[in-house]
């Protein structure tokens, strides 16, 4: 599902919903700008950095962040300062509520760097997607990856060195997918595919990548409990 699609899903919905009682809907900042700050080594060979996330309150309680800034910690200059909007169809990174803004520092590539990835916005279903930034230690800085951005809540596998992603496709299907690098870019090398047929038996295909392209390697139908 794009991203496009997504957002303007969940303002058509919150906009019908204030429609129907009569409220127009405006969506705008509310609350005063605040800022969050991260402290945290990327790599044990490197100065620790301070990541401060400026951001506000919208409507509806949601939170926006507009910039991420990157500063050392030992001198408080400035490394990068990354505006959201410009990786995200113009929009500041969205979560529900301030709880829940999250900057994860994590390696997302395996290069022995973490990298960091923000909520890009939010939705009424499980698939979140992400605004992804990997480490290049050539150019010391944050560089936005589109590919790593344009995969849905997915989970970093340390120990296999692989990406994986579970979303659901509708209310009877979910996709699970796994990718990992290679020379430098994602692969999707496996994926599972579960549909749910109207007398509740569920349909698993799986999904291998041979000569370049996936082809299917399995069937299976059982009863759902």
């Amino acid at each position: 599902m794009k991203r496009s699609y997504v957002k303007s899903a969940l303002a058509f919905i919150l906009s019908s919903a204030l429609l129907f009682a009569g409220v127009t809907a405006v969506f705008a900042q509310t609350g005063e700008t605040f800022v969050t700050e991260i402290t945290q080594r990327i790599n044990p060979d490197m100065d620790e950095f301070v990541f401060r996330l400026e951001s506000y309150e919208g409507e509806y309680e949601l939170c926006y962040t507009k910039t991420i800034s990157i500063v050392d910690a030992k001198t408080d200059n400035l490394i990068q300062a990354l505006v959201t909007s410009e990786f995200n169809d113009g929009d500041d990174a969205q979560t529900f509520s301030r709880e829940e803004l999250e900057l994860i520092v994590e390696d997302m590539n395996f290069d022995g760097y973490d990298d960091i990835r923000i909520a890009a916005f939010t939705t009424a279903g499980p698939n979140t997607p992400y605004i992804c930034w990997l480490w290049d230690k050539n150019t010391k800085q944050f560089v936005h990856d589109a590919d790593l951005s344009a995969i849905a809540s997915f989970e970093i596998d340390k120990d296999n060195e692989w990406i994986h992603a579970s979303n659901r496709v509708s209310a009877i299907s979910w996709r699970t997918e796994f990718y990992r690098w290679t020379d430098g870019r994602l692969t999707l090398f496996r994926a599972m595919d579960a549909n749910l047929d109207e007398d509740d038996t569920e349909e698993i295909v799986t999904w291998e990548l041979k000569g370049g392209e996936l082809v299917e390697t399995g069937r299976t139908k059982e009863k759902s409990e």
